[in-house]
C-alpha cells in the first residue's frame, strides 16, 4: 500500500496576544446599584468579590 504525502509547511507561527484591559469596575457598580433587594445585593456583592479573588489567583499562575 502506497501512502502519498504532500509538501508540508512548518507551523511555528505564534499568535501574539493583545494586552488585556483592566476593568474600571463600572460594570460591578452598575449591576449592584440597580438591585433593590438588600439581601440579594449583599450576596451578589460577595459573589463578585469571590470571582475577583479567584481571577487574581488564576492570573498569578
Amino acid at each position: 500500500m502506497d501512502i502519498k504525502v504532500n509538501n508540508m509547511q512548518a507551523l511555528n507561527q505564534v499568535e501574539t496576544k493583545k494586552p488585556v484591559q483592566e476593568a474600571d469596575g463600572s460594570f460591578k457598580f452598575a449591576l449592584i446599584s440597580n438591585i433593590e433587594e438588600h439581601d440579594l445585593q449583599a450576596r451578589l456583592s460577595a459573589m463578585l468579590e469571590e470571582i475577583t479573588s479567584q481571577g487574581k489567583k488564576l492570573a498569578k499562575r
